[in-house]
């Protein structure tokens, strides 16, 4: 059996779809989905994502990431004030990263699809390359323990960087690793250095310097999600 028919067997048993219902549904023959041995053709993949569009195609065909997708529940909001002619996307969807694993964001930059738990949809936002959930309460009441926020990468320069803005931050600092989400501020250290400042004044500030960075992405949004349904 293919890999492919297994991960579509394995989507209409969680979904609980009967085999005849999904075929009719995406107008194929009866015994089609027995019959796939490697792989589905692009508008038979099309009519499938329009009828479930809560399964991720891409898991689907290759494997990768998870089974199911979700969306923004509401109360998207802006994190960061939006550039004046910044591009918004109708339709977006982005991988979502486990904040657990300090090297996911840097992953990201070098193509690397490990540490993806998910993907989320979201509509008419400016355009982000990943999305992780916020862990504890540093940066309460901005950003509270549990939402997701979603990130567009940049280059790990001074040049790059808008001071007082959100960033999420991957860097190796006293040997250890880290993946932190924190407002970037001038380091009264001088060039090269940056301090990480939490919104709430229980936690300390911290000067690192850019050479410790590994990863850098702008905070553009946060939100909460939910699954998408059929």
């Amino acid at each position: 059996m293919s890999d492919v028919k297994k991960r579509l067997l394995l989507f209409l048993e969680s979904e609980r779809i009967r085999t005849s219902h999904f075929e009719k549904t995406i107008g194929v023959s009866n015994g089609y989905v027995n019959s796939i041995s490697k792989s589905m053709q692009p508008d038979v993949l099309e009519r499938i994502a329009a009828a479930y569009p809560q399964l991720s195609i891409e898991w689907l065909m290759v494997g990768r990431g998870e089974m199911l997708k979700f969306e923004a529940a509401g109360g998207v909001r802006k994190v960061n004030g939006s550039k004046l002619m910044e591009r918004t996307a109708a339709f977006l969807t982005v991988p979502v990263y486990d904040m657990d694993a300090a090297a996911n964001l840097h992953s990201l930059q070098c193509g690397d699809d490990a540490g993806i738990v998910g993907e989320v949809s979201l509509r008419d936002v400016p355009r982000c390359d990943g999305a992780c959930y916020v862990r504890g309460r540093s940066m309460e009441p901005l950003l509270k323990s549990g939402e997701i926020v979603a990130f567009k990468t940049i280059g790990v320069d001074e040049a790059n960087i808008v001071f007082g803005h959100v960033y999420i931050v991957a860097m190796r600092h006293d040997d250890e690793d880290f993946l932190v989400v924190k407002t970037v501020e001038k380091s009264e250290k001088g060039g090269g250095w940056v301090k990480l400042v939490s919104v709430n004044p229980d936690y300390a500030p911290l000067d690192v310097h850019l050479s410790e960075v590994r990863a850098m992405g702008e905070v553009k949004l946060s939100f909460t999600m939910r699954r998408i349904c059929c």
